[in-house]
């Protein structure tokens, strides 16, 4: 943990569940005096419209200042709009890496800079540590692997490194599950939801159809095509699919079959087998280095292509600034354009970007 000589003062992302409500109260242990800052991000009809209410309570709890920005018209157009129109574009965004760097990280920072406040914490699972050869800040994998986040702060910067802390690093979910517990913090038994906050459920198609019907109503019926370009089927638009499903094609063709790729233009959908979704390469846009200036061509690194994805050997060359084309050294299957592909030497998270071009194994 970074150490702090005089201002003990530090921000803390907090949503009122259990992760940032124990990062409290570590920091409150190693002598820090925190402030609860909690994002007001969606409209009070939507059901996780408690999470100022929860946030509120963890800081009567811990006897602590309780901060609420509300960032409801910027997550709207930098968060939602952007879902929605990456997945009309025929891409599979993530939308809380870019949540990340441009909601929690800039609003909260921009609140600790009014009150002259420079340290900043969240409940993420992983580490920070600060590397005194390089002279640079280094995103770790955190020590509960089944639990580590580093993949969702491939953008982050040295600058925003520089004032962040991550207390939950070095401990396993089950032990923060056990200090929840014993200093009775009342959300310690509650569920956690896996979902992304703005779609219940993962259920984006009824997300796209509420909020975006303008959009959705151009799209008519569509056509599942084979790598021939066959019709094998018709759909109710592009849309509902993502690269490498299976389920809910509701076609019949005689044997398993996969989406391989998607063209929005045609508003068709190819399939084919398992085998056809096997890459030897993509192309990474909007790269950002994070533990490392730049990188060598050559080098090797391990990749993921998604966040549960085990990660496999890639070699990486630099095209320009923000451009790198990934080799991998076995097929990756279903490689995805609009997911982040997040590379890392060991635990060192040394940089990501958003999957674009892909190029199958013919």
């Amino acid at each position: 943990m970074i150490k702090i000589e005089n201002n003990k003062k530090i921000g803390v992302a907090l949503s009122g569940g259990i992760d940032s409500s124990v990062a409290i109260h570590i920091l409150r242990q190693n002598g820090f005096d925190p402030i609860g800052f909690t994002l007001k991000l969606l409209n009070d009809k939507s059901k996780k419209n408690d999470v100022v209410k929860k946030a509120k309570k963890v800081c009567e709890k811990f006897n602590i200042e309780h901060v609420i920005i509300d960032g409801r018209e910027i997550f709207k157009k930098m968060i939602k709009d952007n879902f929605a129109n990456e997945y009309l574009l025929g891409n599979t965004p993530n939308p809380c890496i870019l949540c990340n760097k441009i909601i929690k990280w800039n609003l909260i920072l921009n609140e600790l800079d009014k009150r002259k406040i420079k340290y900043f914490a969240t409940g993420h699972y992983c580490k920070n540590i600060f590397n005194e050869i390089t002279n640079r800040f280094e995103i770790h994998k955190a020590n509960d692997k089944k639990k580590d986040q580093s993949y969702f702060l491939w953008k982050l910067t040295q600058k925003e490194l520089s004032r962040t802390i991550f207390p939950l690093g070095n401990f396993q979910k089950k032990e923060v599950k056990e200090i929840a517990e014993k200093i009775n913090l009342f959300n310690s038994g509650r569920p956690e939801s896996q979902d992304i906050c703005f779609i219940p459920n993962n259920d984006y198609r009824h997300f796209l159809n509420e909020n975006y019907k303008g959009k959705i109503n151009k799209i008519q019926k569509g056509s599942f095509i084979n790598e021939d370009g066959k019709i094998l089927g018709y759909h109710t638009g592009y849309y509902n699919f993502t690269i490498g499903q299976r389920r809910g094609l509701n076609i019949a063709v005689g044997h398993r079959i996969f989406v391989k790729e998607i063209i929005p233009e045609k508003n068709e959908v190819i399939l084919a087998e398992k085998e056809k979704l096997l890459s030897n390469e993509c192309i990474l846009k909007n790269v950002n280095f994070v533990s490392v200036p730049n990188i060598e061509n050559k080098t090797i690194v391990t990749i993921k292509i998604r966040y549960r994805h085990v990660g496999i050997k890639a070699k990486l060359f630099q095209q320009d600034k923000s451009k790198i084309l990934v080799k991998f050294l076995t097929p990756a299957k279903a490689v995805t354009p609009g997911q982040s592909a997040v590379f890392y030497d060991d635990k060192i998270l040394l940089g990501g970007g958003i999957i674009d071009n892909v190029n199958n194994i013919s």
